[in-house]
Formats: structure tokens, sequence, C-alpha cells
């Protein structure tokens, strides 16, 4: 499969595997595409999900510790593993060649691959590149002198040490006037580079740096922001040049639908029924309600109760989490039964509903596993409408509405300052922590959680806190189980097969994963049941001879 180039291409441009020699840094601008690098469909998403895995981790750090400090580098090589970290942040000394050529070829693609699937939104383009920028920031702080003068030359960055003879007669002015420089030891110490002053514009306003003709001069600590801002305006130019490349490209079929899952992918616990039993049964579900459910499970939860009803996309989220939490289909079923009852639904009309429910616990169609919905593909999913009450509070409540709910859950008014101060700059899942946090201050003892990623990782914890005793785990399913490789190249009917609906797998992932095409097409499923259900109600309770209907 030809992802990155195409065969008409008249200029030529070597594979990455047949560079001679391995780098001596880990720092990439990322210029070049690779051009001809043929890699097959599994190979596509597992290389797409490990540099999620990276990025996820960065930006879970960047939440707990502040961006540069030394807790924060910590808690980055904690977070990360061995393996990704050896491969993404900083290789071993003594690792091979080979192994060095084949991580800088998995970071290439890895990266290219991320540019396609993020691209074609805005705000998932802002969070790409905020992620990806932290990324670049670390590895760069790693470097040393001789491998960052290596790394700039090789990414065509015209930045040089300042020339002995003009640092010697503007030393004295250094001194004076160079943020966090206040003694002629640290000068001597530390290189200087001479650069359009439009360049360093952050250091520039900030008054860190000397400024003299248009010139900043600039020591190497601060160079580390400048690169930074060359990457993020790169990256955002290339970022919005290959939006335009996908949209003109018509391509619907093969890599539309993987990019598009790709997009909403979670690369934590799937959270399929059997993995946790919390004891949950349809008596529990209101003191669970108050004591654990995430604000989006607890807000559909309240409407069922008080208007005995929720509509299509509701059922959907809030069915598929209560499943992750361990309810039962018979009691899950029972619980729309007897709401839905008291909203004036006849049991003729219920059996429709009950059929969606048959099929989310994989009893009905095609027999899927499916997954709870995680937080992004809620928070990018389609947005509720009037009456509707599915997606995230924290993303699609208007900020007085949020306030207000917040304040009737007991929320401190200083909690709920730092909980819409998140809101207005769109960090949506660390608001989410932070009133999980806020919530369960007295269990987590100044602790911090990792970034809620999942409604059902965030009732997971808040048992774990509150009820350890009911937190018994059956299985650990919290990797994606590795299937057989699809090679486009041997055979594109098969890849376009594969993501062409129920004939065919819905991935190339396990189906106890988070099978995003698969809701699509159980919410295809559903909405085509119900209608030819009601379809058949009417025909039936309809007269063939004189299309008068008959008596209920």
């Amino acid at each position: 499969m030809e992802v990155f180039g195409s065969a008409q291409k008249m200029v030529k441009r070597e594979a990455l595997t047949t560079n001679k020699h391995a780098p001596t840094f880990t720092t990439n601008f990322f210029l070049e595409p690779p051009y001809y690098e043929s890699i097959n469909l599994q190979e596509f998403e597992a290389y797409a999900i490990e540099r999620l895995k990276v990025l996820r981790a960065f930006e879970n750090v960047a939440f707990k510790s502040p961006r540069g400090s030394p807790e924060y580098a910590e808690a980055i090589i904690k977070d990360i593993n061995k393996d990704l970290r050896y491969r993404y942040i900083r290789p071993l000394t003594i690792t091979s060649e080979d192994v060095l050529l084949e991580n800088k070829r998995r970071d290439v693609l890895s990266h290219f691959i991320l540019r396609m699937v993020f691209c074609r939104n805005e705000e998932q383009k802002r969070w790409f590149i905020q992620q990806e920028v932290d990324l670049f920031r670390f590895r760069l702080s790693q470097e040393d002198a001789s491998t960052i003068s290596l790394f700039l030359k090789e990414s065509n960055l015209d930045y040089t040490p300042l020339p002995d003879e003009e640092y010697r007669n503007i030393r004295p002015i250094l001194e004076k006037s160079t943020y966090h420089y206040n003694n002629s030891q640290a000068i001597a110490d530390t290189e200087f580079y001479k650069i359009d002053f439009l360049e360093a514009l952050d250091s520039v306003r900030q008054r860190k740096v000397y400024l003299s003709q248009g010139w900043a001069y600039v020591p190497r600590r601060l160079l580390l922001d400048v690169v930074c801002g060359r990457y993020r305006d790169h990256l955002a130019m290339e970022l919005s040049k290959l939006s335009r490349v996908i949209a003109d490209s018509q391509e619907e079929n093969r890599l539309i639908p993987v990019l598009n899952s790709l997009a909403s992918g979670y690369t934590g616990s799937s959270y399929s029924a059997g993995e946790f039993e919390f004891g949950i049964t349809v008596d529990n579900l209101d003191q669970l309600s108050n004591e654990s459910f995430p604000l989006c499970a607890k807000n559909m939860h309240e409407h069922l109760r008080k208007d005995h009803h929720l509509k299509h996309h509701a059922r959907l989220q809030y069915g598929l989490y209560l499943k992750g939490i361990g309810l039962s289909m018979d009691d899950e079923m029972k619980l729309y039964r007897t709401e839905f009852m008291k909203g004036g639904m006849t049991d003729k009309a219920f059996k429709q509903h009950e059929y969606g429910v048959r099929h989310m616990y994989g009893k009905e169609g095609r027999r899927v596993n499916y997954t709870p919905y995680s937080c992004i593909k809620i928070i990018t999913g389609n947005p509720p409408g009037p009456d509707d009450h599915h997606g995230c509070p924290f993303r699609h409540f208007n900020p007085s509405l949020l306030q207000q709910r917040l304040k009737s859950y007991g929320v401190p008014p200083k909690g709920v300052e730092e909980v819409i101060s998140l809101v207005s700059r769109g960090h949506y899942q660390i608001a989410c922590t932070k009133y999980f946090e806020i919530t369960h201050k007295e269990k987590l003892e100044n602790a911090l959680v990792e970034s809620i990623q999942h409604p059902n990782q965030y009732f997971e914890e808040s048992r774990r806190l509150l009820h350890p005793e009911t937190v018994k785990e059956t299985q650990s399913t919290f990797l994606r189980k590795p299937a057989e490789p699809v090679n486009v190249m041997q055979n594109s009917s098969t890849a376009q097969r594969a993501y062409s609906g129920p004939a065919g797998p819905v991935s190339s992932f396990d189906e106890t994963a988070d099978d995003f095409l698969g809701d699509i097409d159980l919410d295809a499923a559903l909405l085509d049941a119900e209608t030819s259900q009601a379809t058949t109600s009417n025909s039936m309770n309809t007269d063939p001879s004189n299309g008068q209907q008959r008596a209920a």
C-alpha cells in the first residue's frame, strides 16, 4: 500500500531503510514524507496507536506537572513504558545501528500517519500540534550541544553560534540583559545564537534576550523555544496543506474509514462486558449514579428517571456504558421497560427497543461484542440537539448550565471556577478529571489521578476509591489483541471489504476492542430495526381488505 507516495512521481527518493548510517540524534523536524515506504494495513494502525500512546502520556503529564520542570521529565520517563521510551524518546547508547534505523522508520511513519488522522478537524489538529510540540521539545532538551548542532544543520535551520570576536565585544551587555544569567561564569559557559528577532518574538516580548539592530542574541537554553516555535508553525502549515489534499482525494472506501477510527482512537481498556464485576443491579443504580457516575452518565440517568425516556443516541451511549460497568442484559431491559412504560409506552411499542438492547449485547445482528464509547468518541461524535441528553457535558453544555449543574452536585465555588476555566480552554477531559478529584477529594489524599479518557474508567477508579471490596477483576484485557495482517499490496479488494460494512470484518483489531466502525454499524442497524419493526407493527394492525386499522 503506497500510503505516502505515488508510483507516478518522477522524482525518486530513497526509502528510510536505505540510509547507510543511523542518526546520532533522535529529534526530527519531519521535513520529508517517507515516499515509497510500503506498509500493510495492520502496520498502519499499529504504528498510529503506538505513537498515540506516547502523545497521550505527554498530555496526561502536562496536566500534572509544569512543562520543563524536573517533575515533568521524571513523570514522562515513568509514564511511558520502556520499549516506547527507547523508540520515541531516547535510545540506549548500546542500541545497534539496525535497531536505531528501525526506530527512526517507525518514528517517521507514525508521525505522518497521525498527520493524516488529525488534519481534517480543527480541534483535533490543535490537540495533535500541542502534543507533537511537547514531544519535540522534550527530545530536543535531551540532546547535547554537538547533536543539537547536527540536528539544526540536518533540519535546514540556519542557527550558528555567535563568533568569538563578536561575543567578546558584547559579553558585558549579555551579562546584564539575558534572562537568568546574572553572573559572568554562567555567561561564559553558554553558547549564544544571533537570530532574526521575528523568530524569537516570545523571548523578546518577555525581555529575556538582548536585542540590537533587529537581531536577538539567544542563549542555547532559550533556543529551544525558538526552534519549537518554528516546528509549531511548520506543522500547522503542513497539516493545512494535507487536509486540502485529503479533501480533494475523494478516497472513501479504504483509507478514510481507518483514519476516522484512529481519530476517535482510545488506547486504554476496552471495558467490554466481563472485565470487572462491580455488583451492579437495577436496584442500586441510583446510589451508584450519585457516588460514581461521570457527569455524562449521571446526566443521562437522571433524565431517564425524570422523563421516562431517552432518545436514540442517548440510549446507545448510556446502554453501552451500563453494559461496560457490568449491568446484565436482562437488568438493562428491565430498566428501560420500567421507565419507558411510566412514560406511557405500550408493551408492543417497547419490543423495538428490546431488539436494540439485545443488539448492543451481541445477541442480534452480527453478534459483535460492542464496547462503550470513549471520551474522544463522545466529544467528537454527534452533538446533542433539543431534548437530547447524550454527549459530554463539559463539551456540550453552555457554561451557565454547567455551573448550575456542578453547584447542584456540591462542587465548591473554587472548584467550579477551576472546571469552567479548563472547559473554556477546550480541556474537556482534564475538566472531567478535575471534577473527579474534587468529588473524591477525601479518598484521594492529595494524590492525582490519570487523565480521564473513558467514562467507564471514571466509574472504575471511583469504585476502587470508595468501595474497593466491590471491585472484582475477572480478567485483564488492557491491550488490543493482535490480528492477522491485511496486506493491502497483495490484495487491495480484501482491504476494501474490511471497511465496507456488515459483510466483512469491522477492522483488523479484535472485536472486543473499541469498535468504532462497528458502532456506526450498530447505530444504523438499530435505526433500521426500529423503523422496520414500526412498519411491521403498523402493517399487522391494518386490515388488508379495506386498509382500516384493526382495534388494538
